[in-house]
């Protein structure tokens, strides 16, 4: 299958193209006709010829070209190879003409309308053409709104970078950390820097370029986090440098904030509410006028409101189940599920319950709960999941259980496992059998008189 080059001169983009709906209607985007390089067709003039089409070869990419782009053809099978054996043009993505993201249209020299469009292609010293836009801007036509934009450059690439570039400023770049001597200085980047070594990945969305260029469009650039309009840089061991956000606050979203001053000086010189007079203009009394002077209005004494008595034993709350908020011995109260398990846990009886207000009561605690009675000792689960053992009930001092609820219960000590709490209860047992409780104190049996006050020091005996 040969492939042969052609010129684009017009593609259907959207279902109002005059032939979209000849060609497929929305199967028909991407569609373009095209004219053969050797037909140096002036663009001023009217082309009619729409046999010559060819549609996207790939599916998955969306490349489509502008009008005076150069694609390759081919043709191949169509959908209709088992009705009519019929073929079509498929074309590639545009050819590289002026390496350079933003178009690479070569139109026909008749079709350039004055020189100094002309002038815009020069040749090199080895006779071939370049493209270098000095002036304002072009005489090209590039589609029915696609306007030149001789600003935007080509990104400068590194050994081993993937780059997608798009047609005004946008780019991925794949790329990694370069750090050689064979380097230009004004080709170093900001994200090569001591810190990180040669070949980590790096990959920088860019979305927009520094608007502000010196015009030059053939002249390749590198991304600049600072003057780029925005970007995202997924990096792996990259330091960029001389990085300056421009807010972390609200004034990344280009809000005209006022900025707030600092703490300390709102703490010791807050700012003070100066109230300022208001002008008042004096007016010139002629002496035939003789200046009124007006009476204070009166003092209107305000209504004394008479004090509403409560009767002594009516209680009134916000919220009661019975008529004009009132509550007296005989009204009837419906308790709600919290207050009836409130009393169940508690055991109130009904004597309690009917104490008068005011009156104080105090219920005794819910019971515990004893998990287990580990060698005569009571072992407990709190709310939190832990095992205690029950506080001493009164045990004979000097006894195992005394040092054991003194050594373990009156410690605090809790576990949260059950074998754990029973493990420290047959230490303290073991303990008290190694001779380990001379924890108690037996109380004092005699003092001596021979205290020695002038050295500060106390004797007491049977200690």
């Amino acid at each position: 299958m040969s492939q042969v080059a052609v010129r684009v001169k017009d593609i259907i983009l959207n279902i109002e193209h005059p032939q979209a709906i000849k060609f497929g209607g929305y199967d028909a985007i991407g569609t373009i006709f095209f004219t053969k390089l050797d037909d140096n067709v002036p663009l001023e003039k009217l082309w009619t010829n729409i046999n010559n089409t060819a549609r996207p070869i790939f599916s998955f990419l969306k490349n489509y070209p502008l009008v005076n782009e150069i694609v390759l053809i081919m043709s191949s099978y169509d959908k209709g190879i088992y009705n009519t054996g019929g073929f079509t043009n498929y074309y590639f993505p545009i050819l590289n003409i002026w390496n350079h993201p933003h178009h690479n249209a070569l139109p026909t020299i008749q079709g350039l309308l004055d020189d100094s469009s002309k002038q815009d292609y020069k040749q090199t010293e080895n006779g071939l053409a370049v493209r270098q836009v000095e002036d304002e801007g072009t005489d090209i036509d590039l589609g029915n709104y696609f306007k030149e934009q001789i600003q935007i450059k080509p990104l400068l690439p590194y050994e081993g970078d993937t780059i997608i570039e798009g047609r005004f400023g946008n780019s991925i770049r794949f790329g990694s950390t370069n750090i050689s001597e064979n380097i230009l200085e004004e080709n170093k980047n900001r994200w090569s820097s001591e810190e990180g070594k040669t070949g980590d990945p790096i990959l920088i969305i860019r979305n927009g370029q520094l608007e502000d260029t010196d015009g030059k469009g053939w002249v390749h650039a590198i991304e600049d986090i600072d003057d780029d309009a925005s970007s995202i840089y997924l990096t792996s061991n990259q330091r960029l440098k001389s990085f300056i956000p421009a807010s972390i606050y609200q004034k990344s979203f280009g809000a005209n904030l006022v900025q707030p001053e600092n703490t300390n000086t709102l703490l010791t010189d807050p700012p003070l509410n100066v109230i300022s007079e208001p002008e008042i203009e004096e007016q010139e009394i002629s002496d035939e006028e003789e200046p009124v002077l007006n009476s204070p209005p009166p003092v209107i004494e305000e209504e004394n409101l008479e004090e509403t008595v409560v009767p002594e034993k009516v209680a009134y709350y916000d919220v009661a189940p019975s008529e004009n908020n009132e509550i007296d011995k005989d009204t009837v109260v419906e308790l709600d599920e919290k207050s009836i398990k409130s009393i169940a846990e508690y055991k109130l009886t009904a004597e309690e319950l009917n104490k008068p207000l005011g009156n104080s009561y105090t219920p005794s605690p819910p019971p515990i709960n004893i998990v287990e009675t580990y060698k005569g000792f009571d072992i407990i689960k709190t709310n939190i999941g832990y095992y205690e053992i029950v506080g001493d009930p009164g045990s004979k001092q000097g006894s195992l259980e005394e040092y054991v609820y003194n050594d373990i219960g009156g410690g605090g000590m809790s576990d949260n496992r059950l074998s754990g709490i029973k493990e420290t209860i047959d230490d303290s047992i073991e303990d008290f059998g190694g001779g380990g409780s001379s924890f108690f104190i037996e109380p004092i049996t005699s003092v001596q008189d021979n205290t020695d006050l002038s050295g500060g020091n106390a004797g007491y005996g049977g200690l």
